[in-house]
């Protein structure tokens, strides 16, 4: 490739740039600087290695540069694991921005706040029964999602409900 179209093709993907560290700082944190230098190294791996007849060159890149964060986040947390005394503080880690019970309910959608109101008014019997199972989150979601069934709510709406009240949780 050329470096005119290298650095067309960068312009093409900046935007999926942004998008793919934002979703892995979600699920695996790392430093955003550091990212974003394996992002560039894959996106170069990806212009280099890119043959059209195989796949579409977004996905390519995608791909790649997914690849080198993943392989940057093994390697920094082999480096921390490999210290003799690990410093706490160097350890990624994810800043929750915990609001109070009540603004959380005021943002939820009717379905969600429902979803709420039935885990507030579990029995603790049924909840230590679940913590004994060991599917304590996975038992108490699926015993209410059954009984949204049984009083005739559809499939789409208990996951849209689940899912509004995820978000309110970690906006």
């Amino acid at each position: 490739m050329e470096i005119m179209d290298v650095d067309k093709r960068y312009k093409e993907i900046e935007n999926l740039l942004a998008c793919l560290i934002s979703k892995f700082m979600e699920t695996h944190y790392g430093d955003e600087e550091d990212l974003r230098s394996a992002c560039h190294e894959g996106f170069v791996i990806a212009c280099k290695t890119y043959t059209p007849d195989k796949s579409k060159f977004s996905t390519w890149v995608y791909n790649n540069m997914w690849w080198k964060m993943l392989d940057h986040s093994k390697k920094e947390v082999t480096r921390i694991k490999q210290q003799e005394i690990i410093d706490f503080e160097q350890v990624p880690q994810k800043d929750y921005n915990h609001k109070p019970l009540s603004e959380l309910y005021d943002i939820l959608t009717d379905d969600a706040k429902c979803i709420c109101e039935v885990l507030l008014d579990l029995s603790p019997e049924i909840l230590q029964s679940f913590k004994d199972s060991g599917k304590y989150i996975y038992g108490t979601k699926r015993a209410i999602r059954n009984l949204f069934l049984d009083i005739g709510w559809p499939e789409y709406r208990i996951k849209n409900a689940f899912r509004d009240l995820h978000r309110g949780l970690i906006k």
